[in-house]
């Protein structure tokens, strides 16, 4: 049975980290060992138990328990958790609900590293939720026409009032320009005291 828990415990042992040989285990790993394979049930056996057994089997400024220290923790945890059994009793017990056991995988995410496809994702996604139209101000407004190809929503203007510049009414004619004559209107004459010459000029 001793040799069981020794397997699982190099499963759990080496989860997660690459550089472990499987011959320690870290405080994260032995506290997912007693709660994948039961010995952690939130009630006779908590995660405070689990962290306070795993300092005191440890040795002093170590961060890794060995084999033999994991079976010391398994000792003190398997009479909370089975305390109606004698400590021998409490400890096989333990040790059949570690049997066959390998780390859960459920819930477990991977950090990807940033690559440009990667960021390409984010920017898309923040485009997304910047361009979407807020339903606060298009609840209740009739649908719009689809949009045609090539529809770009960076270049849309809001819509408002078109203001252009329209001239005054009235004769238009610019400095040293005489305004038009009107069709069918005489001549004017020049006066007698221009003598002669063109009559539309001065002397």
């Amino acid at each position: 049975m001793a040799s069981e828990a020794g397997k699982t415990f190099q499963r759990f042992a080496v989860f997660g980290e690459s550089s472990s040989s499987g011959t320690e285990m870290n405080n994260k790993n032995f506290s997912k060992l007693c709660r994948d394979c039961g010995i952690m049930d939130g009630k006779t056996v908590t995660s405070t138990d689990v962290d306070i057994v795993f300092s005191k089997v440890k040795a002093k400024n170590a961060r890794t328990i060995t084999f033999q220290q994991f079976q010391e923790a398994m000792k003190e945890l398997g009479q909370k958790r089975f305390k109606d059994k004698k400590p021998d009793e409490a400890l096989e017990n333990v040790y059949k609900l570690m049997e066959g056991k390998d780390p859960a995988t459920t819930g477990v995410t991977a950090t990807l590293p940033w690559t440009a496809s990667r960021k390409s994702t984010v920017m898309f996604l923040r485009n997304e939720v910047l361009l979407s139209p807020d339903p606060r101000r298009t609840e209740g407004l009739p649908p719009g026409p689809s949009p045609g190809p090539g529809w770009n929503p960076r270049a849309q203007v809001a819509p408002g009032p078109i203001i252009t510049s329209t001239p005054a009414p009235g004769p238009q004619h610019t400095m040293g320009q005489l305004p038009p004559r009107s069709l069918g209107a005489p001549e004017a004459e020049a006066p007698a005291h221009w003598g002669g010459g063109n009559p539309k000029c001065g002397p």
